[in-house]
């Protein structure tokens, strides 16, 4: 199926750099991407109701950089929490920036979600999204260049998003990106009603600021995703923001959330070892209340480069980082 890309403006910086908004369009289905944070600001899918955006966006450009819980916006140089801003890689210690009761979150103060990507229309629904970070950006070592590419597909009733993100260093770094999209595949105000599946029969737990204790369990009640979960039980035991330990498989996807009201169903397809569920207990304001969205996070495992019994985060001169998330929507009419 064949598809298109649009662009126009999106507002201005403070600074007067313009922020440019892209528009994917494939089929019935339609992604709008914004140089800002790289943010996905909607994907808009069929359903019951007709065609409504499954995730949750902004209409402002004000609102993205006002915004604190990374909506929709692309994450690094480290998804998820470094314990007390600092860690040693090849010998060096190296001090990062802290934002969060003293630890690094989203890689730190001024990240990737608030940065002006360069984007590049590549194929007929596809753009590329490219980022140079320098040596000492954040405090991470090593000049990186990261690109993003998104592909939209549309086909006999199922959506396709596509990310493939690509690395390269120029000294030795860590380096763990992600999509920190907001799930909601029907009209209500909440995620109460939608059903979860997760393919992990361990996760890492963490204490309260986050941060991994270094074991990895077995899940059970609440973590205990394997199968379908309704949404409304979990934000009922005081809700999820865990990583999960997936177990890779090459015929099940990672995640799987479905909502019946809306006839909508998303496979989440990846290759990263980790996925963070959170279902949005911190999401407040007049434009989201808590748990509006869900975020399906694939990711190294948080803290790893502190964590030796945990994969490898590092990359090194010479090597290319590579991961593919697919988020894969169907639906009924």
């Amino acid at each position: 199926m064949t598809g298109s890309v649009t662009k126009r403006s999106f507002g201005a910086m403070p600074d007067g750099r313009e922020v440019l908004l892209w528009r994917l369009e494939a089929g019935p289905c339609s992604v709008e991407v914004l140089s800002y944070g790289g943010a996905v600001r909607s994907f808009i899918v069929p359903g019951r109701n007709g065609a409504s955006s499954i995730l949750l966006g902004f209409d402002t450009l004000e609102e993205y950089v006002a915004d604190t819980e990374y909506i929709g916006v692309l994450v690094g140089r480290y998804a998820n929490r470094i314990a007390g801003g600092r860690f040693t890689l090849g010998g060096e210690t190296y001090e990062l920036s802290r934002n969060e009761n003293g630890n690094t979150l989203h890689g730190g103060e001024d990240g990737f979600s608030e940065r002006l990507w360069e984007g590049e229309v590549t194929g007929e629904a596809q753009l590329a999204l490219r980022l140079v970070s320098q040596d000492g950006d954040q405090g991470f070592p090593g000049r990186l260049e990261t690109e993003t590419v998104l592909t939209l597909t549309a086909q006999d009733g199922v959506a396709q998003l596509t990310f493939e993100t690509t690395a390269r260093t120029s000294g030795p770094t860590v380096f763990s990106p992600t999509f920190h999209g907001y799930f909601n595949l029907g009209a209500e105000e909440t995620v109460a009603d939608h059903r979860l599946q997760v393919a992990a029969d361990r996760y890492t737990p963490a204490d309260d600021d986050g941060i991994p204790t270094g074991t990895i369990e077995e899940v059970g009640g609440p973590t205990d995703l394997r199968r379908p979960v309704p949404l409304s039980q979990v934000i009922g035991a005081g809700g999820l923001d865990h990583n999960f330990v997936l177990r890779g498989g090459r015929d099940e996807p990672a995640a799987r959330l479905t909502c019946e009201a809306s006839g909508r169903r998303l496979d989440v397809v990846t290759d990263r070892p980790g996925l963070q569920v959170y279902t949005g207990d911190g999401l407040s304001g007049p434009r989201f209340a808590p748990h509006a969205g869900a975020a399906l996070e694939t990711q190294a495992f948080p803290n790893s480069p502190n964590e030796p019994g945990f994969p490898s985060t590092a990359l090194l001169p010479g090597e290319t980082f590579r991961s593919r998330t697919v988020y894969r929507v169907s639906w009924q009419r």
